[in-house]
C-alpha cells in the first residue's frame, strides 16, 4: 500500500548536525512581533530544571523534555532520551550568549550569587508531537 505521506529521508544525527539541515516542519511566523514577544516571555520564565531535579541528572539518567505552546495547550513536543554528558565549563558563557540573543543583555540578568550553571547534553531516543 502506498501512503500519500510516505516520503522520507534517513540521515545520521550528531549534537551539531541540526545546523547542517534545513528545517522542514517549521510553523509560519506571519507576526514576527508576536514571535519575539513569545521568546521574551520564555526568557523571563523560571528555569526549566530546579536544583533538586538537577541533582538527579547524571550521565546515563533517563530524561523527558516536554515543550508546550503557550497559546495552544494541545500543541506540544516531547523528547525522551538519556543524559549523554553534564558540563559546567562554558555554561555561564552559553547563558550569556542566549541573554544577548533573546534579551539584548550582555550578561544573563537572573543569575544568583553562588549559582553553578550546568549544561546537559541529551541523547534523544524517542520523540512525539501533537498539533
Amino acid at each position: 500500500m502506498k501512503w500519500p505521506w510516505s516520503r522520507g529521508k534517513i540521515t545520521t544525527w550528531s549534537p551539531s548536525s541540526w545546523r547542517e539541515r534545513r528545517a522542514l516542519q517549521q510553523p509560519e511566523w506571519p507576526d514576527l512581533a508576536a514571535a519575539a514577544a513569545a521568546v521574551g516571555r520564555l526568557g523571563a520564565s523560571p528555569p526549566l530544571v530546579f536544583a533538586g531535579e538537577a541533582r538527579n541528572l547524571r550521565e546515563g539518567a533517563p530524561v523527558a523534555l516536554s515543550i508546550l505552546d503557550p497559546d495552544n495547550p494541545y500543541r506540544y513536543i516531547q523528547i525522551r532520551g538519556a543524559v549523554k554528558r553534564c558540563v559546567e565549563e562554558g555554561a555561564d558563557q552559553h547563558i550569556d550568549s542566549l541573554a544577548k540573543k533573546y534579551l539584548g543583555k550582555d550578561k544573563y540578568p537572573f543569575a544568583q550569587p553562588g549559582e553553578v550553571r550546568v549544561m546537559y547534553e541529551i541523547e534523544p531516543r524517542a520523540a512525539n508531537a501533537m498539533g
